[in-house]
Formats: structure tokens, C-alpha cells, sequence
């Protein structure tokens, strides 16, 4: 197995997919299904209910986990395309005078996104080995950009999601994406089974000795990484819908791709759910599920127990230890500390490198290298908002809700600690339902004042 190549992705947008043909090679086969798939959802929502900023934003967010290449025209991911066009649909609102409230979660987003971009611009001037060259700058401009777009679309929702009922379609659209991306990770496997190798296929990264696919993603470890962040909305299909499938084909699928992010993540959502909701969850799943769900899980360690056994040796080589040549050793900060003390300027995940030192995989360590000295208060600022959504999550009427959405908060500090997701926009989504539904909750109890109408006069 070592010895072939990994099939990466010959074409860089729906374009070049297209015209170059490789949408009808059975390699691509599985791209042309999550393309339709997309489409077909897309319009599912686009038809439904809600204004045109309801289920643009609702695109935004469902759609974070199709970022292959396939699915993207200049550089803009299809999901991203949509929440460019619900911000400018926002931004037309507020020139309108739509009102927003700035105690909440998007004018501080737009705030860090501000202060990023200060930042960057006043680095590159202090310190010439980091001025980007033209390519880069716009590159950084882009991942800037995100920030403030996802801003706009918070306070968007802020404003204009006045209802549960708005809420819990964006929670079904985020599952309903979910498993058509699950269902195109196996069509993608059946397709390399049957003997032809599919693009985005990923050996075993020198742990497994098993290949993982990259599905609606642009590689397995993005697949992974950005399905496993959902597990708030898929447990809450499961316990408030009674629809346990998509939870079974999310584990599933979250078991075999054999990410080691995604495992480790999935099991901090696990032990932060059950300290929150132990009794709550006990109660919610069925007992009919318990057997099937343990002979699936023995089966799988039976095949794949090596695997399993070499993805730990990863976790705790990387995740506990440090690794120096995985960029997570203290010393490598140091270096990037030491060599640009005022930090690189912010640049997402992508540049994660300044010339000759070493790769930054952890976080922490990466945040810290790009803000150097911000850091405390972009951090602290982050913690003072997460601790106001868990609060008003606590204070929701549905405890299963809320503690699901108060696990999917918790878990996104410590993902940000060791990945760098920062800015993706499911990884928000916790925190932005459970304030609206906290703030919908609130309006629907206040007491409304009675008009004073003037009784008739009798004779």
C-alpha cells in the first residue's frame, strides 16, 4: 500500500473539472455525485421557507464541508459564495436600518476581524522579512475576509432569525449536507474498491496502512475535521427527531476514515457530553439501539484494531507528548517567537511557515506566532463569549438542546487550542443558535403591554 502514489486533484475549480472532462471519469465519479448532491440540496433550500437571507445563511453554514476543488469557482467555495451574498443582502439591511445588537456575537467578530487586519497591515511594516509578496498578501486578505463575512452573517442571523422554527431548519440543513457528504466518502471507497483509484485518495500518512478519501473535502484530514464539529446537530437529530441513522452513518464514517484529529475530537464531544448530559442522554437513546451499536463498534475494532492501535500511537505522540517534527514542540514557537517577536500577521492555516522555520501544527502555537503580544486579549475576548453562549444555553427550556449546544462550545475552545479552525463557520454555529434560541426564548415569555382602550360611556 505504501508503495502507490496518493490521486490528488488534477483541476483547481468547477471549471477546470468541467471542461477538462474529468467529471465523466470514473475517478471523479464520486465528485459529479456530491455536485449534484449540493445542487439538489441547495435548491431544497432555496424553495423553502424563509427569506432570501434565511436560506443563503443556511447554505453558509451546511455547506462548510464541501470544500473540494470541485466544488469551488475562483477560489470561493460554494458555501462561501452564498454567504458572500447574504452579507451583501445584510449589509443592504443595516444601510436600511435594520437594527443589531452589539452585546452579541457578530459586531465582535467583525471587531477581531478589524484588529487582525491592523495588525497585519502594521507588522508588514515593522518587519520586512514578513511583508507578503502580492500572491500572499491577497491570499491574507482573503482569510481576513472570511472573518469579517462571517460577522455579517451573525449579526444577520441575530436579527433576522426570530423564530425556533429558524433555527431548527438550519440544525436539519447542517445534518441533511452532512450525510449526503458521508454517503459520498463510501460511494468514493466502493469506486477505489472496485478496482479504479478516485481523486482525493489518501494513503495511510505512515500510521495505517489503509487509505482514506477526502469526499466532499479537498483531503481526508479536512473531512474529518470539519464532519466531526457537527456532532451537536446530528446528536440532536438523534435525541429530539428520534432519527438515529445520520448519527450511525456519522460515527461510522468518523471511525473509518482513520483521521486522527477526528477521532480524538469526537471523543472530547463524547466525554464533554457526557459530564453535561449523562442522565438526559441515558433517558434519549433507545435501549434497542445499545445492541447493535456495541456488535458494530466490536466489529470494527476486530478489523481494524491495528489501525485504531496506530492512530493512538498518533494522538499521544502529537497530542500529548509534542512532537517536534509535527510542529507542536514548545521549542518551535519559540523560534517563531524569537525570530518575529511583534508575530507574522494572521493567516489562517494556510501560512503557517516564515522562510526556513519549521511548520506549526498546533492551534495554540500558530495563533501565538501570527498575533504574538494580541493573543491575551483575541483569546480572552473569544472565552468571554463562549462563556456568555454557555450561559444563556443553560438557561434554554430544553435541557437535551442545551446541553448539546454547551458541549459543541466547550469542545471549540479546546479544538482551537490544537487545530487550527478558528474561523470555520460550523465550529461557530453552537454559539450562535444557542444565543439566538436563548434571545427568541427570552421575546416569546416578556409580557406584552396592554393597550389602554377607552371603555364606551353608558347612559
Amino acid at each position: 500500500m505504501n508503495s502507490l502514489n496518493e490521486l490528488r486533484y488534477p483541476f483547481n475549480s468547477i471549471l477546470e473539472f468541467i471542461a477538462g472532462g474529468y467529471i465523466a471519469q470514473r475517478a471523479g465519479l464520486h465528485l459529479a455525485i456530491a455536485l449534484l448532491f449540493f445542487i439538489v440540496l441547495s435548491t431544497h433550500v432555496l424553495l423553502g421557507r424563509g427569506t432570501i437571507v434565511h436560506r443563503l445563511v443556511t447554505i453558509f453554514f451546511a455547506g462548510t464541508v464541501y470544500n473540494n476543488p470541485a466544488l469551488s469557482i475562483a477560489g470561493l467555495r460554494f458555501n462561501e459564495l452564498a454567504g458572500i451574498l447574504a452579507a451583501v443582502f445584510i449589509l443592504n439591511r443595516m444601510l436600511g436600518g435594520l437594527s443589531f445588537d452589539v452585546r452579541r456575537v457578530g459586531v465582535p467578530l467583525i471587531l477581531s476581524g478589524l484588529v487582525l487586519l491592523a495588525h497585519a497591515a502594521y507588522v508588514s511594516v515593522l518587519d520586512p522579512s514578513v511583508s507578503p509578496d502580492l500572491e500572499t498578501a491577497v491570499l491574507r486578505g482573503v482569510l481576513i475576509a472570511r472573518i469579517f463575512v462571517l460577522g455579517v452573517v451573525a449579526i444577520g442571523m441575530e436579527s433576522l432569525f426570530t423564530q425556533r422554527e429558524d433555527f431548527e431548519r438550519l440544525i436539519s440543513a447542517m445534518v441533511r449536507f452532512g450525510v449526503a457528504a458521508i454517503l459520498v466518502y463510501f460511494i468514493q471507497a466502493g469506486v477505489f474498491v472496485s478496482g479504479t483509484t478516485p481523486y482525493g485518495t489518501y494513503w495511510d500518512a505512515g500510521f495505517t496502512g489503509i487509505p482514506s478519501f477526502g469526499a466532499v473535502s479537498i483531503e481526508r484530514g479536512h473531512f474529518g475535521k470539519f464532519l466531526v464539529i457537527l456532532y451537536p446537530f446530528f446528536a440532536w437529530v438523534g435525541v429530539t427527531r428520534r432519527r438515529w441513522l445520520p448519527m450511525a452513518l456519522f460515527l461510522l464514517v468518523t471511525l473509518v476514515n482513520f483521521s486522527a484529529s477526528s477521532m480524538s475530537f469526537l471523543a472530547g464531544y463524547f466525554a464533554i457530553t457526557a459530564l453535561v448530559l449523562h442522565r438526559s442522554m441515558l433517558r434519549a437513546v433507545r435501549p434497542r439501539l445499545i445492541v447493535p451499536a456495541v456488535i458494530g463498534v466490536c466489529a470494527l475494532v476486530w478489523k481494524f484494531g491495528a489501525q485504531y492501535a496506530a492512530v493512538l500511537e498518533k494522538i499521544v505522540m502529537l497530542g500529548v507528548k509534542g512532537d517536534e517534527g509535527g510542529g507542536r514542540g514548545f521549542s518551535v514557537l519559540d523560534a517563531y517567537l524569537s525570530a518575529h517577536p511583534l508575530g507574522v500577521g494572521y493567516s489562517g492555516s494556510t501560512l503557517r511557515t516564515v522562510g526556513t522555520l519549521p511548520q506549526i501544527n498546533m492551534g495554540a502555537y500558530a495563533l501565538a506566532s501570527q498575533l504574538s503580544f494580541l493573543i491575551l486579549p483575541i483569546f480572552a475576548g473569544f472565552l468571554w463569549l463562549t462563556y456568555r453562549g454557555i450561559r444563556e444555553s443553560l438557561g434554554l427550556r430544553d435541557s437535551l438542546t442545551a446541553g448539546l449546544l454547551a458541549s459543541g462550545m466547550i469542545m471549540a475552545v479546546l479544538i482551537d487550542l490544537v487545530d487550527v479552525l478558528w474561523f470555520v463557520p460550523t465550529l461557530w454555529a453552537p454559539m450562535l443558535i444557542a444565543n439566538g434560541l436563548a434571545y427568541v426564548e427570552r421575546h416569546a415569555h416578556a409580557p406584552h403591554p396592554v393597550p389602554n382602550v377607552a371603555q364606551p360611556a353608558h347612559a
